[in-house]
């Protein structure tokens, strides 16, 4: 009888203990589109950590530059464009500093820029993504700021795939 008694205390001191657990709760998201996606050249995502572009006081901001690769499900050519004009802004929102955004050496905008299916995809190939295309974040106007502080911004791509391949309208199988 005692050695039940125990055997009740010391379950119920281990439920007690079990409802007293810490819980952590995680946060996760994702950005998904079946059609195309943007990634650094080695499949890293873009997205993974924050850029810091280095302020040098003769030249202004150090420009951002990495390579990355377009991908696609379908032999389309591929729209690039910016989501909204890109700039860094201090923590009141003032002062903005105009960026600008170059994707194989053609300035980005917020109106689609086409790349065509036999550049980005030269071997025909969908599998490995496109070629490796320099994406360049920088200064639009280089040169020394008059502003103090911290900035950020976002740049952000929006990555679809057009109506044609290879400047062509593509004819849907039957």
């Amino acid at each position: 009888m005692k050695n039940n008694l125990k055997f009740i205390c010391l379950s119920a001191m281990l439920a007690s203990a079990a409802s007293q657990a810490y819980q952590a709760d995680i946060t996760v998201q994702a950005t998904i589109d079946p059609t195309a996606g943007i990634t650094l050249a080695n499949g890293d995502s873009l997205t993974a950590k924050p850029v810091e572009m280095n302020y040098n006081p003769q030249t202004g901001l150090d420009p951002y530059k990495a390579d990355v690769k377009i991908w696609s499900n379908a032999d389309h050519d591929m729209n690039v464009r910016l989501a909204n004009s890109a700039q860094l802004t201090d923590a009141s929102g003032t002062n903005p500093i105009p960026l600008a955004v170059t994707l194989n050496n053609v300035q980005l905008g917020v109106t689609d820029t086409v790349y065509q299916y036999k550049d980005l995809f030269p071997s025909d190939s969908l599998a490995n993504g496109s070629v490796p295309l320099p994406l360049v974040i920088k200064q639009e106007n280089q040169g020394k700021l008059s502003v103090t502080g911290r900035f950020s911004g976002t740049v952000s791509l929006i990555v679809s795939q057009a109506t044609t391949k290879n400047g062509s309208a593509v004819t849907p199988s039957p």
